[in-house]
């Protein structure tokens, strides 16, 4: 049971670091994408781009290790 808890730990880690990763790629890529009414608003999206994947990966994380039991 406490190895069960350190994996997820590190899968929460793991998932903020690509959250990031997205955000970055979201501040770069949405200024491009977004038409000119909607431009100020790339900071709020990327957060919530983070946000997004990182809950997504956390759940599929989750997902996957109680379809193990």
């Amino acid at each position: 049971m406490r190895r069960h808890s350190f994996i997820q730990y590190i899968a929460v880690i793991v998932a903020f670091i690509i959250g990031i990763f997205a955000n970055v790629a979201a501040r770069s890529f949405l200024p491009r994408l977004l038409p000119a009414a909607l431009q100020p608003m790339t900071g709020l999206l990327a957060l919530l781009i983070q946000i997004i994947v990182s809950v997504v990966i956390v759940l599929l994380f989750v997902f996957l290790s109680r379809r193990d039991r």
